[in-house]
């Protein structure tokens, strides 16, 4: 009987060892397991993040696309300006005028002047002939 009962208690132990040894792997287990979903949530935050960085660089890069086209837009609207006052210059026969660098026209929107009185992009866009009394005096012979 002694057999047994040592056989029994060698048995139990065995038992509660090998009950020791799977908890622990259990609970070795279970925090991989954690560790992996915060490693997930990390490499989330980290994609949002970026995608938020590569939509602010595309944001930039179109704010500086638009700044160009914009400039672009802004010279052939001084040439424009330009070839009409210098037009209205002629008309008028002056030679006490200024008339604005692209830098400053850009920059600043300033404007020309003859003879002391400013002349918009809109003033020297005006064709007299285009105006309605106008066309109904040249209609008239007057």
């Amino acid at each position: 009987m002694a057999y047994k009962a040592k056989n029994l208690s060698i048995g139990k132990a065995r038992t509660q060892g090998a009950k020791t040894n799977t908890l622990s792997s259990l609970n070795d287990a279970i925090k991989s397991q954690s560790d992996f979903n915060q490693g997930l949530k990390d490499m989330d935050k980290n994609k949002k993040s970026r995608m938020s960085v590569d939509r602010n660089l595309q944001g930039l890069l179109a704010l500086s696309q638009y700044k160009d086209f914009n400039k672009q837009l802004s010279m052939d609207e001084y040439e424009r300006y330009k070839t009409r006052f210098m037009g209205l210059v002629d008309k008028e026969g002056s030679n006490d005028y200024t008339f604005p660098t692209f830098d400053d026209f850009y920059e600043s929107r300033a404007i020309g002047t003859i003879g002391g009185v400013e002349y918009t992009p809109a003033d020297t866009s005006i064709d007299d002939r285009d105006l309605p009394i106008n066309k109904l005096n040249l209609l008239l012979g007057e």
